[in-house]
């Protein structure tokens, strides 16, 4: 009877060693054979953008690429309160006029392009808003009829034909910003294919 016992447990402790060294050659196999992969970021939009530019996007995937190249003047937090991106901040003077600051030290991805200023976000504003463009429809009218003006180099007066427009800071939130000296030198068409910005 001892020498069953002994017979059965060395059976079943060889079967242990068999079953481990044949899982740990399984292992080994596969480990050998997994590839390795490259560091990659893939990204799923819900449709291909028609447009790549800060004045012509209509879709929310566009306005979603954009902003990973472009920023706009304000921005909604994850609570959905109005806050300050680009801008400092945006006060209303009277019915018809609002002072915007820019937030100084912000730099374009093109290191030839400086750093934001009053006069980009001037360019930029005029960009979005001329005649014949999709954001240019989006807005109120007194926001298209308006003028803009450079007081310095961080601050804008934003002159409006007439009050109502009580919620200008909402509409910056998708007013992307570029640089006037790329605008300059590349055209709005140019400028519009190779997005730059200030972006994340």
């Amino acid at each position: 009877m001892k020498d069953w016992y002994m017979t059965k447990r060395l059976g079943t402790t060889a079967a242990r060693v068999v079953w481990l060294s044949l899982a740990i050659c399984v292992l080994s196999v596969q480990a050998a054979e997994t590839p390795k992969r490259v560091p990659q970021l893939v990204i799923a939009q819900l449709g291909n953008p028609a447009a790549l530019n800060s004045w012509n996007w209509t879709a929310g995937s566009e306005s979603d690429i954009l902003s990973h190249m472009q920023e706009s003047l304000m921005q909604y937090d994850r609570q959905a309160k109005l806050q300050p991106l680009l801008a400092e901040r945006v006060e209303m003077n009277s019915t018809t006029e609002w002072i915007l600051k820019v937030r100084k030290g912000v730099k374009f991805h093109d290191p030839d392009l400086g750093e934001l200023t009053a006069d980009d976000v001037k360019a930029s504003i005029e960009a979005n808003l001329r005649n014949g463009t999709g954001h240019a429809l989006r807005v109120p009218a007194v926001m298209r009829e308006g003028t803009v003006e450079v007081i310095d180099t961080y601050t804008l007066r934003w002159k409006l034909k007439e009050p109502g427009l009580v919620a200008l800071p909402q509409w910056l939130t998708d007013m992307y910003v570029n640089s006037k000296k790329y605008l300059e030198r590349e055209g709005y068409e140019a400028a519009g294919r190779r997005p730059m910005g200030t972006g994340p």
